[in-house]
């Protein structure tokens, strides 16, 4: 199945869980496949639905998390400092009619919670972090590659400037303790990632 049937089939489980028709879902599709993107794909969003499809018996709020996912990285543009708000203008706009105000607002909350990976809603935070830092716990290949798109997203940033600062990054990332918040992720994907962000 590729990337966006699976995504497709995802989208159809997920508002099965509402008496809530879904709404379209070709924008967002389309949004995934802009031109600059190289790592905030369908193949990221498809990884993320994967977890959250594996985990979500153990989710307070899967629903919530599993939208917040489809919506995390709607806007993507690697020059801006914005994507988060403009991807949270985006969810409000698609699912205005489809939701109740709370649900929008914890959907929003999630997702501002991936620009600086703090878990401001306790545990459901915790969730969707770990599911969008998961490919830190990828296997060697997956890591290299998601390594090789990111440095594409950043293409514009001299060599030298760039691996300066994506260290720094990845460092930050390193140096939390623990890395993951979720049991799940810390036994899962927690050693990959150690070994992952060691080696830069």
């Amino acid at each position: 199945m590729d990337n966006v049937a699976y995504l497709q089939t995802m989208w159809q489980t997920l508002w099965q869980q509402t008496p809530r028709l879904a709404p379209e879902l070709a924008p967002i599709i389309a949004a995934y496949q802009q031109p600059q993107r190289h790592y905030h794909t369908t193949q990221h969003l498809r990884e993320c639905l994967q977890y959250w499809h594996t985990c979500q018996q153990a989710m307070p709020n899967a629903f919530a998390i599993g939208v917040a996912l489809f919506y995390h990285d709607v806007v993507y543009e690697p020059q801006r400092q914005d994507n988060e708000t403009q991807s949270v203008a985006w969810m409000h706009h698609h699912l205005q009619d489809a939701l109740d105000p709370h649900t929008l607002q914890t959907i929003a909350t999630l997702i501002m919670d991936t620009q600086n990976h703090q878990a401001s809603l306790g545990e459901i935070s915790a969730w969707m972090l770990d599911i969008d830092l998961s490919i830190l716990g990828a296997n060697a290949r997956r890591f290299a590659e998601y390594e090789a798109q990111i440095r594409q997203e950043y293409r514009f940033v001299p060599a030298m400037l760039y691996r300066y600062r994506r260290r720094q990054v990845l460092q930050t990332l390193a140096q939390r303790s623990p890395l993951f918040q979720t049991p799940y992720f810390q036994q899962q994907l927690g050693a990959q990632a150690q070994i992952n962000l060691s080696g830069l």
